[in-house]
C-alpha cells in the first residue's frame, strides 16, 4: 500500500508579545485586533493555497476581508487584494491560472477575475442586487452564480487574452436563503448536471427533490420520552 502523504498548512496570525508585566485581561480591543482566516483553497496544482484574511476595525464596526496567496510550504506569502470594500469567496480557475471573488467595491457585491500572480482585477458582473456563491465549471469556460434566487453563467476564454461575454441566466430559480456561507448547488464532474438545494415542492422541469430531509425540533424531550432512563 503507497503512503499517504498529509499536508498542512499553517499561517500563523499573532498578536504582538506583551512581557509579563503588561499582561492584563481580554478584552472588546483585543477581540477586534484577532485576524480571521476563511475561504481556504489549494490550486489544483497542489503547489499553492489562496485565503482570505478578515481584520476588524473597531472605530468604524466594520470586518474587511482580503485574498492571500501563499506556497503550500508556507514561503512567498502575498496579499492580493486591497480594496477598501473587501473581497471573499475565492476561488482558483480549474488550470490555476485565474482567481474569481466577489467584491463591493464597485458599491454592490459582484464578480471579479484576477490573475493568480496579481495584477489588475476585471468585473465581471453588473447587478444592482449584487451576486453570491460562484462556482467555475470543470473545463473552466464559465462561472456560475446566484443572483436573487437564480442561477446564471458568464462564458470565459483565457486565450490569447482574457474575454468574457453577457451573463446568461439558467433555467433553474427558486435557491433557498441559506443559513450558512454554504454554496446551495454544485455542478458534477463531467458539467453536464447541476445539484440543488431547493424548497420542498419547488423545481423546475425535472429539477425535483428526491429524498425528503425532515427537521426535528426538542428533539431531546422527545427522546427522553422514547428512551428509558433506567429511574423507576
Amino acid at each position: 500500500m503507497r503512503p499517504t502523504r498529509y499536508l498542512a498548512l499553517l499561517v500563523l496570525l499573532s498578536m504582538p508579545y506583551r512581557a509579563e508585566a503588561e499582561r492584563r485581561a481580554f478584552g472588546i480591543e483585543d477581540l477586534y485586533r484577532v485576524k480571521g482566516i476563511s475561504d481556504l483553497r489549494v490550486s489544483p496544482g497542489g503547489n499553492s493555497a489562496i485565503f482570505t484574511v478578515t481584520t476588524s476595525d473597531l472605530a468604524r464596526n466594520k470586518r474587511t476581508g482580503h485574498i492571500w496567496r501563499m506556497d503550500v510550504d508556507g514561503r512567498n506569502l502575498q496579499q492580493l487584494t486591497f480594496a477598501e470594500q473587501g473581497e471573499s469567496s475565492p476561488l482558483f480557475s480549474p488550470d490555476g491560472k485565474w482567481i474569481s471573488f466577489v467584491s463591493s467595491r464597485g458599491g454592490e457585491t459582484n464578480l471579479y477575475l484576477l490573475p493568480t500572480e496579481g495584477g489588475e482585477a476585471r468585473q465581471l458582473t453588473r447587478f444592482s442586487a449584487g451576486v453570491s456563491d460562484p462556482l467555475w465549471s470543470p473545463d473552466g469556460k464559465e462561472l456560475f452564480y446566484v443572483n436573487d434566487g437564480r442561477l446564471f453563467s458568464v462564458a470565459i476564454q483565457t486565450q490569447p487574452g482574457l474575454t468574457f461575454a453577457n451573463p446568461v441566466p439558467l433555467p433553474i430559480t427558486g435557491f433557498t436563503q441559506a443559513v450558512t456561507t454554504a454554496r446551495q448547488y454544485d455542478i458534477t464532474p463531467d458539467g453536464k448536471q447541476f445539484i440543488v438545494v431547493l424548497p420542498p415542492g419547488q423545481g423546475t422541469g425535472n429539477a425535483r427533490p428526491t429524498v425528503p430531509i425532515q427537521i426535528v425540533l426538542n428533539w431531546f424531550e422527545d427522546l427522553k420520552q422514547r428512551v428509558p432512563t433506567g429511574k423507576h
